[in-house]
C-alpha cells in the first residue's frame, strides 16, 4: 500500500515525465484542480482529464517551463507538495515562483489540489489575462 505522500510523489514523477495515463491513474475520477488568480489559466478543472488539460495548456504557454518539486509535507488526509516553478513567454517578465500545492488524498488517489502561490501578481501578469484564454483552445 502506497503512503499519501508516496502518491502525491508519483503524482509529481508522472507529470514531470510528460505520463498522461500515470497522472491519470493516481486521481480520483472527481478530482478537482483549483487554479487561483485573475489569468487565463484560472479556474477549477474537473476530473483526471481537466487536470491533464491544465498542465498541457501551461506547457504550450510557456517556454521551458520547470517544475521542480522541492518538498513534500505530510498529514493524515493531506500532503503539500512545495514547489518551484519556472517559465518564459515571448514579451513577458520570465516567472520564479514558489507555490504550495495542498492535495488531498482520499482512497489512495488525489481527490483535490489547492494551488497557492507566493506571488500572486506576478503569476497573474505571466500567465496573462482572461480575454487571451483563447490561447487555450
Amino acid at each position: 500500500m502506497n503512503s499519501n505522500p508516496d502518491i502525491v510523489r508519483r503524482f509529481y514523477a508522472s507529470l514531470l515525465s510528460g505520463d498522461a495515463a500515470g497522472v491519470g491513474a493516481l486521481l480520483s475520477g472527481s478530482v478537482i484542480l483549483h487554479v487561483p488568480g485573475q489569468h487565463q489559466l484560472a479556474g477549477d478543472y474537473h476530473g483526471p482529464a481537466g487536470v491533464v488539460r491544465f498542465a498541457e495548456a501551461s506547457s504550450r504557454l510557456a517556454n521551458d517551463e520547470c517544475l521542480e518539486l522541492i518538498e513534500v509535507l505530510a498529514g493524515e488526509t493531506f500532503v503539500a507538495a512545495l514547489c518551484r516553478v519556472r517559465a518564459g513567454r515571448p514579451g513577458v517578465t520570465s516567472l520564479d515562483n514558489s507555490t504550495l500545492h495542498l492535495a488531498r488524498v482520499e482512497s489512495g488517489l488525489i481527490a483535490e489540489i489547492w494551488f497557492h502561490n507566493f506571488d500572486q501578481h506576478a503569476v497573474d501578469a505571466f500567465w496573462g489575462t482572461r480575454q487571451q484564454q483563447g490561447e487555450l483552445q
